[in-house]
C-alpha cells in the first residue's frame, strides 16, 4: 500500500510578538498586525486570511483571538474545510478564551469528530 505525503505550511496572522516567536520555530508564512492599528488594518487582515485559506500549501492558520471578531464570517464559512484549519490562540491584549483546555477540547471534537483529553 502506498501513501502520498504532502508537505504543508503553517501560517500566522497576529501581533509582532506572536509572529516573531513563531518565526523562531521556523514558520515562514505570516502577516504582522501592528497592535495599535488593528481597526485600520481590517481589510488587509481579511484579505490575508482569505489568501491563506485558498493557498494549497497551507494546512494550519494561527490567528490571535483579538482579531477573530473582524473575520468571524470567513472562519465560519471555512470551518469544515479539509484543506486548512484556522486555530485561534489567546492574545496578550484581549483574552477571550477563559479556559483554554475546554476551548481546545471542544475545537478538537468539532474538527476531528473525536474527544481528546488534555
Amino acid at each position: 500500500m502506498r501513501y502520498q505525503v504532502f508537505e504543508k505550511e503553517v501560517a500566522i496572522i497576529g501581533s509582532e510578538e506572536l509572529v516573531n516567536a513563531l518565526r523562531l520555530l521556523g514558520i515562514k508564512t505570516y502577516y504582522t498586525i501592528k497592535t495599535m492599528r488593528v481597526k485600520d488594518d481590517i481589510k488587509n487582515i481579511r484579505d490575508k486570511l482569505k489568501e491563506f485559506i485558498e493557498r494549497q500549501d497551507i494546512a494550519v492558520i494561527i490567528i490571535e483571538d483579538s482579531i477573530t471578531d473582524y473575520v468571524k464570517d470567513i472562519i465560519e464559512e471555512h470551518k469544515y474545510d479539509i484543506r486548512s484549519v484556522v486555530i485561534e490562540v489567546p492574545s496578550q491584549i484581549n483574552i477571550k478564551i477563559h479556559d483554554p483546555r475546554e476551548y481546545y477540547k471542544s475545537r478538537a471534537k468539532r474538527v476531528l469528530g473525536v474527544s481528546v483529553e488534555i
